[in-house]
């Protein structure tokens, strides 16, 4: 959620004090200073956007879990053993992610919307394209890649469009769906024979005084564009961050005790910011649609050939019932195919998620 801070002062001061630094400097030691002021003036302009999004948290995200850019020629590489991104230096290059764990290929441009006039720069988490009434920063987590466009006032652009054309295997874009045909805005990025690609979270934007301001999604192709609609009460800065997602657990494995057995899943952040995004279920709660199916997805894709598989209307009960109740707790979900299959109600009042045999 977005913490209650003034951005709109806390960028201005700082702006005010980089301006009078340069002017200073200018003065001691001519035009070189100048260039080097105009530098630190940048920097700390893209620093600033990276302290205001740090009070935007979805709650299962920590900076620990981003993997921080390094400039390596003329883009910054995020990598880790699970996964390797590439952030260019130059807006127009567009962004690129693989994951090592779902073997994903993820292409994507920086807003076309947007005429970038400055290169990427690099804080401690992210890289910031900072313009004079937009800022974009981009961010690598293990399994997702994340943009987010900060509308500094009232005349800056308010719609974003990514193309994700040239991700591997990509044939279309589609709105996620529930079992009832219903959509939360929630998108999935699918291959030709349907399998998911990638699951974009839910949109969502909020105002400088934390307030929600009205957003959702719009397909055109193999271009997603996130719409902004702030009324005219609203505070700026106003910051939206949507999530593309390509995997969504550290590891999954099969365990016995006894005579029993369960698949053990490890989430990663991107699976646990799915549960808190909107509380409702089949009488009142609801979950991100794409998240939930692409997740699954790759559970069932990967273990329904398994001499253990057995149940599954059960075990997908159970996995969507601790993504939906226990997305903030630590430690793995384990679903086990012997358990009894139980109404809503009595798996969660009465069972816990963990329905007897």
């Amino acid at each position: 959620m977005l913490k209650h801070v003034n951005l709109s002062k806390e960028i201005k001061k700082s702006a005010a004090l980089v301006a009078a630094m340069t002017v200073a400097l200018s003065f001691v030691v001519g035009s070189f200073a100048y260039v080097n002021a105009e530098e630190i003036l940048e920097e700390r302009a893209a620093n600033e956007v990276e302290s205001l999004l740090s009070d935007v948290s979805r709650d299962a995200i920590s900076a620990d879990d981003i993997i921080e850019p390094e400039l390596v020629g003329d883009e910054y590489v995020a990598s880790s053993d699970t996964v390797y991104a590439e952030v260019p230096l130059e807006a127009e290059d567009g962004l690129y992610l693989h994951d090592y764990d779902s073997d994903v290929r993820l292409s994507m441009s920086l807003p076309e919307e947007i005429e970038f006039e400055s290169d990427g720069i690099s804080t401690d988490d992210m890289v910031v394209y900072n313009e004079d009434d937009v800022a974009v920063a981009v961010d690598v987590l293990d399994g997702a890649i994340r943009q987010t466009y900060v509308i500094k006032d009232k005349d800056a652009p308010k719609e974003f469009t990514v193309d994700y054309e040239g991700t591997e295997g990509l044939a279309y874009l589609e709105f996620a769906k529930d079992d009832d045909g219903n959509t939360d805005g929630s998108v999935l990025l699918r291959d030709i024979g349907g399998n998911a690609i990638s699951a974009v979270d839910i949109p969502w934007a909020k105002d400088a005084d934390g307030n929600d301001v009205p957003t959702h999604y719009e397909i055109d192709g193999l271009k997603l564009t996130q719409v902004v609609e702030p009324n005219a009460d609203a505070q700026y800065p106003i910051v939206a961050d949507p999530l593309s997602i390509t995997s969504y657990f550290y590891s999954s494995k099969w365990t016995s005790s006894g005579k029993t057995v369960a698949l053990s899943l490890d989430p990663k952040p991107s699976v646990r910011v799915a549960g808190p995004a909107i509380l409702f279920l089949p009488w009142g709660f609801m979950i991100s649609n794409a998240i939930r199916k692409a997740s699954w997805d790759s559970i069932q894709n990967t273990y329904k050939r398994h001499n253990n598989w057995s149940n599954p209307a059960g075990m997908k009960m159970q996995y969507e019932c601790h993504l939906y109740f226990a997305f903030w707790k630590g430690g793995t979900y384990n679903l086990e195919p012997w358990r009894r299959n139980v109404n809503w109600g009595s798996m969660i009042w009465d069972h816990h998620c963990n329905p007897p045999r």
